[in-house]
């Protein structure tokens, strides 16, 4: 059930009941109630309810975004959508709440009352809780009234916190609000930075607040665009490599063809990043060896495989059998996943 009744607002503004706007429509007036409790509404049935309430053409378009870009996972439609879902393939959960973290106009609006309400808030100056529940600030009856109520102000409230997480004067959130007054805002409509930076909001167990990922990754995935070689049989050259790539060659181990980044005191000396960003990364570099292609080594296998083939044929004219190193190559580059990153941030306009 929706938590907001913009519909029923504009009805009982007209001076209407829900059977007389039902007679107008014509509809149900079970019909009529189902809109306004689930904003789910065909669009000719909005406007017509529209024209019904005699809403003015410059409220008409605030409207229409306040009851499509409502329900949870919905987005208003014309909104772009710049989440790179490809990142989180494995995190499904993540992915669920950027879709989810969408506020209408009005929504905003009661988001910015409760995040300047919790920074002055006596209680949380004192630094009694950081919970906006429990937080003893003046009542706003004109604020509730505007909501349907106590249970209904109550019940928005805990939706907007359940999405958003406290209200915070430094979130992206109210930053949007600041710049967007009465503007609804998407999480998945934020410009490309922003959401890279700011994935706390939508993975507050997995990603740490104040991340340049957006920037970091990019440079990684930049700095390998053409495969970079780390090493030769063995031998490292880590020292001559990109910084951007060199904490992904430190972490690697060759035995399990994995990066090792579980022991926190090995991982604080060699990787500058946290678990959860560095596994975000790696998904976007790999390690791989192939035989060395370097002209001198090529020349000499060549001249190995002729020695070889004439031994072979008369081993009895040779003191010793021919010998030769085998060298391989150890390279960094781009996953599949890491060229769409390149490809995402490119499309920022």
């Amino acid at each position: 059930m929706c938590e907001t009744n913009i519909l029923k607002d504009l009805r009982i503004k007209a001076g209407m009941t829900q059977q007389q706007v039902a007679d107008q429509m014509p509809a149900d007036v079970n019909t009529i109630q189902n809109y306004e409790r689930t904003l789910k509404v065909p669009k000719e049935s909005l406007h017509k309810l529209l024209d019904i309430y005699g809403v003015s053409d410059s409220e008409r378009d605030q409207v229409v975004l306040e009851v499509y870009g409502r329900r949870p996972g919905q987005a208003e439609e014309s909104a772009a959508d710049n989440f790179p879902d490809f990142l989180f393939q494995d995190q499904p959960d993540i992915i669920k709440r950027s879709k989810e973290l969408n506020l209408t106009a009005r929504e905003m609006d009661l988001y910015g009352y409760l995040t300047i309400m919790r920074s002055y808030s006596s209680t949380f100056r004192s630094g009694y809780s950081d919970d906006i529940a429990a937080i003893n600030f003046p009542v706003d009856y004109q604020m509730i009234e505007q909501w349907g109520g106590s249970f209904q102000y109550m019940r928005a409230v805990r939706s907007i916190t359940q999405r958003t997480g406290q209200p915070d004067e430094d979130s992206l959130v109210f930053s949007y609000g600041l710049r967007n007054p009465e503007k609804p805002f998407s999480f998945r409509s934020m410009e490309k930075k922003n959401i890279m930076d700011h994935l706390e909001l939508v993975g507050r167990d997995v990603f740490k607040k104040g991340s340049d990922r957006y920037h970091e990754l990019y440079q990684i995935c930049k700095s390998v665009e053409n495969p970079v070689l780390i090493g030769t049989s063995g031998e490292h050259i880590s020292d001559q490599l990109p910084a951007a790539v060199r904490p992904f060659v430190n972490a690697w181990d060759e035995a399990t063809n994995t990066y090792c980044v579980e022991d926190d005191e090995y991982r604080h000396s060699r990787v500058p990043y946290s678990k959860s960003d560095f596994k975000l990364y790696s998904q976007c570099v790999t390690i791989w060896k192939e035989e060395s292609t370097n002209p001198d080594y090529i020349k000499n296998k060549q001249q190995y495989v002729s020695d070889r083939n004439a031994y072979d044929a008369h081993p009895s004219l040779y003191d010793k059998e021919p010998s030769f190193d085998f060298r391989v190559d150890y390279k960094i580059g781009l996953t599949d996943i890491g060229r769409q990153y390149l490809a995402w941030c490119g499309e920022e306009s």
